[in-house]
């Protein structure tokens, strides 16, 4: 009895066992089979990164290449426009310094010119001065003769229209 009941219990355990092998093995290939279309769909994709990448890359380069080119023209332009400012203002610089020389030399010029001027006119000024106080002085000498001289000839009270004093 215990013999026949452990051969059936084996037999039913041996038949779990092949059913479980069974289904293990169906599992097996159905994961088998769907990392295989797995592996497949990641080579597509990877294939398709790979690709988009080397297309990226591609046009990177050649978006790097403008780039450079267009800063190589840049730098060359702002170089000649650089250069061609600096003569400019290395011209008008000289220009403006030879300028500034010719209008101070004519400034002294004519800063020593307006002087000899002032000094002339003050000096006729002066001599002007001198003749007018000495021609008044002459002028009070003559007047003072004058009335002196014509002191007989003139009455008390009656004037003629010339000159002070003098009579009709």
């Amino acid at each position: 009895m215990y013999t026949t009941e452990l051969s059936l219990k084996s037999a039913q355990m041996q038949q779990e066992v092949s059913k479980w092998n069974s289904l293990l093995s169906k599992e097996q290939a159905r994961v088998e089979q769907e990392s295989t279309a797995y592996q497949g769909e990641l080579q597509k994709e990877s294939a398709r990164i790979q690709q988009e990448v080397s297309a990226y890359t591609n046009e990177l380069s050649k978006e790097q290449a403008r780039v450079q080119r267009d800063t190589g023209n840049f730098s060359s332009q702002l170089s000649k426009e650089t250069s061609r400012i600096q003569q400019e203002s290395g011209n008008y610089s000289a220009e403006l310094q030879k300028e500034s020389t010719r209008v101070q030399n004519e400034l002294a010029k004519y800063n020593a010119n307006l002087q000899k001027k002032i000094t002339l006119y003050t000096t006729i000024i002066s001599k002007l001065s001198t003749d007018y106080q000495w021609l008044q002085g002459q002028y009070q000498i003559v007047k003072q003769e004058l009335g002196e001289f014509m002191m007989p000839y003139t009455a008390p009270g009656v004037t003629d229209s010339t000159v002070e004093r003098v009579r009709r």
